[in-house]
């Protein structure tokens, strides 16, 4: 029996049906809300990992073009 459902059982004193649904909706819930934000930070990370590649790669095109405007006369 988890940890959650036995401080619920001795707070409500219950043991009926009804109460047993309630704490496992209760804690269905808790669970759901955890899995949720836990989505939320994933998905946040990965927006943010994104963003950060993005730039990056804006800097390392930055600097061939800047490596390439020097020397363009040894390209053409």
């Amino acid at each position: 029996m988890p940890k959650r459902y036995q401080i619920l059982k001795k707070q409500f004193d219950v043991s009926s049906d009804s109460m047993k649904i309630k704490m496992h909706v209760l804690m269905n819930s808790e669970v759901k809300n955890y899995l949720e934000s836990q989505e939320r930070l994933f998905i946040s990370s990965l927006l943010k990992n994104l963003e950060n590649d993005h730039q990056i790669k804006e800097k390392e095109i930055k600097h061939f073009q800047e490596i390439y405007n020097k020397y363009r006369k040894y390209f053409s």
